[in-house]
């Protein structure tokens, strides 16, 4: 579990924006490989406490960018409007629950009309 919650925290906070397709898997198993030698006991941490606490994301991020850096430097990175952009800001709720909320408080609202 701790391995999968490593590599999706890395792809969804943009790490592997620039990496071409055909090197994510590299990338990934290298990163696991880093993260495990590196990562002063991150996925023990991970593993533990079922949790991605604060700290444990601030650790993540230093050998996360570790790692990139040094992958980057081996590959040909490409240019995407992720990687130019940057990955977005979180939202309070996923898209799907706010705009129920949304829909529900207009429904609410018209019925008290009636």
């Amino acid at each position: 579990m701790e391995e999968q919650v490593v590599s999706i925290w890395a792809a969804t906070n943009g790490y592997l924006d620039d990496i071409p397709i055909d090197k994510c898997r590299a990338f990934e198993r290298e990163l696991l490989d880093h993260v495990r030698s590196r990562g002063g006991g991150i996925m023990d941490t991970i593993s533990e406490t079922g949790k991605l606490e604060d700290e444990t994301i601030e650790s993540l991020k230093k050998v996360d960018e570790d790692f990139k850096s040094s992958f980057a430097d081996k590959v040909d990175t490409v240019e995407t409007v992720a990687a130019e952009e940057g990955v977005p800001e979180t939202m309070e709720a996923p898209a799907a629950e706010a705009g129920d909320a949304r829909e529900a408080g207009s429904a609410g609202s018209q019925e008290q009309e009636d």
